[in-house]
């Protein structure tokens, strides 16, 4: 028998910011029309994406634990954003459909209404990346003058 500690963080384990989420919500709404409450889906649904998951990664020789590039930009994620779609981006698509629609003339306002966004969120993700991008600039100066940073 668990301990009613363990199935609490158990639980927290399945939730919407799962990788797989999406599929065991998926099989569930298909299969019973509709998961339980205030779930994300029903046990056995989750049993059913994670042993599928790991199956096909077996098979495909796929590892175990994928590491996400925070750098890597979803195209089609950015191109629907900056029509007005709802989706969801990383800070560097974000970046990337702030750039773009930049360019095109909007403000920053409107930029930000059209990603879905608040202005102040975008505002500081452009701050936060001009600070990153000057800092790498300092650096690499001092290495390529050769001066210990």
């Amino acid at each position: 028998m668990t301990s009613p500690a363990v199935c609490v963080t158990a639980a927290a384990w399945f939730t919407k910011a799962h990788p797989l989420a999406g599929v065991a919500r998926h099989r569930c709404l298909t299969l019973h029309g509709t998961p339980p409450r205030l779930t994300v889906a029903c046990g056995a649904c989750w049993e059913y994406a994670v042993r599928t998951d790991a199956t096909v990664a077996a098979l495909e020789g796929l590892p175990a634990d994928l590491v996400i590039d925070p750098d890597l930009i979803d195209e089609v994620a950015v191109d629907r954003a900056c029509t007005g779609q709802r989706v969801h981006l990383t800070d560097a698509e974000t970046l990337t459909a702030v750039a773009r629609l930049r360019a095109e003339g909007l403000t920053l306002v409107s930029v930000a209404d059209r990603l879905g966004r608040d202005w102040h969120t975008v505002s500081r993700l452009l701050r936060e990346h001009r600070t990153r991008t000057q800092t790498d600039t300092q650096a690499d100066a001092t290495a390529d003058s050769g001066v210990a940073a």
